[in-house]
């Protein structure tokens, strides 16, 4: 089952893949800086969507009226685009969640550059641009006290982008 099998648009579907990927939470302002529309009827509709289907929660951080952001957390949505054990999936502190935003917003503002974000991904994305010749073990990583089981590759919870020139660098966010 993909996104598209939910009922999205594709420009949804986008928009979705890329909070569920970088971050796990967007505003609103962030999806109409997306799609390039005002803010209005459209975005309310979606972002209600979401919440009337279970897609997302609404989190009112402050007070009442003085802004809510949208944890997307939906365990199908993240199957639908093959990571359904993201961590963005998860419900954070909210100074996660505001880092996690202005993550997004870091993405949203060049979408010229190529956004990497899942640990794998990243480590590919490495082993192709710069061919490093690392053997997995000898990529940074951390290893938690008292586990066997897999390794966080990325310790830096961050995005990692490179523009699309020949020869250009990459950055982490």
């Amino acid at each position: 089952m993909g996104l598209a099998d939910f009922g999205f648009t594709r420009r949804q579907h986008e928009f979705l893949v890329t909070v569920m990927v970088h971050s796990g939470c967007f505003l609103e302002r962030q999806y109409c800086t997306f799609t390039g529309t005002a803010r209005g009827q459209n975005s309310r509709e979606f972002v209600a969507r979401l919440v009337a289907r279970g897609f997302a929660r609404a989190i009112e951080p402050g007070p009442v009226r003085r802004g809510r952001l949208y944890h997307v957390q939906h365990k199908p949505l993240y199957e639908a685009i093959w990571q359904p054990d993201n961590r963005n999936r998860r419900l954070q502190s909210i100074g996660r969640m505001v880092e996690g935003l202005m993550i997004l917003d870091a993405v949203l503002s060049d979408r010229r550059c190529w956004w990497v974000s899942p640990e794998a991904d990243k480590r590919t994305f490495f082993d192709v641009t710069h061919k490093t010749g690392l053997r997995p073990e000898e990529y940074p990583h951390i290893t938690f006290a008292g586990r066997t089981g897999p390794r966080s590759w990325s310790p830096l919870k961050t995005a990692t982008a490179r523009a699309p020139k020949a020869g250009a660098r990459c950055c982490a966010i």
